[in-house]
């Protein structure tokens, strides 16, 4: 849950039109050369709320951002999570490279 918020947190930053950030003091800096690179490693189900995810990066591209998001896991939704990425064009920015073991 805490890389959600701070994935919402850095969308809130790119849609706004904030000039002033100072005060922005917890969001790390994003690197200037190269795209930002998302990555979530979960069950492909309903409470991890893939789907707000990649409504998040379908905006920022529509704002231009160039963003690049990497999906492992694997579970019930595999084929949803599938069609929205199909359905939202992110096929060339998002990969989903199903279950990868964690040792």
């Amino acid at each position: 849950m805490r890389f959600m918020f701070f994935f919402l947190c850095l969308v809130q930053l790119y849609l706004s039109d904030v000039s002033d950030l100072s005060d922005v003091s917890d969001v790390p800096p994003i690197p200037p050369d190269g795209p930002l690179r998302v990555g979530m490693m979960a069950r492909l189900s309903e409470e991890k709320n893939h789907g707000m995810l990649l409504g998040a990066v379908a905006a920022l591209v529509e704002r231009g951002v160039e963003i690049e998001v990497l999906l492992a896991g694997d579970g019930p939704l595999k084929r949803e999570v599938s069609e929205k990425i199909r359905r939202n064009g992110l096929e060339e920015r998002v990969r989903l490279v199903g279950y990868v073991d964690h040792t």
